[in-house]
């Protein structure tokens, strides 16, 4: 997001390419233990999932008050 904000096009594209590598890894993991009937990484896929929300949104919340 910094990136595009600041109009640096390569940078952008490593940082979004990264992404959808661990996108994809990710979800893969999540599948292939769901269908294998594992609950143990499963459930930590969607534990995950849930904490690095709550962290990016109390991030969030946080620099905007610094800005106030």
């Amino acid at each position: 997001m910094i990136y595009t904000a600041e109009r640096k096009i390569w940078p952008a594209i490593v940082t979004g390419l990264g992404v959808g590598i661990l996108t994809i890894v990710s979800f893969s993991i999540g599948i292939k233990s769901f269908m294998g009937g594992e609950i143990i990484p499963f459930s930590l896929f969607l534990l995950g999932g849930a904490i690095g929300t709550y962290l990016g949104i109390k991030q969030n919340i946080k620099n905007e008050n610094k800005k106030n």
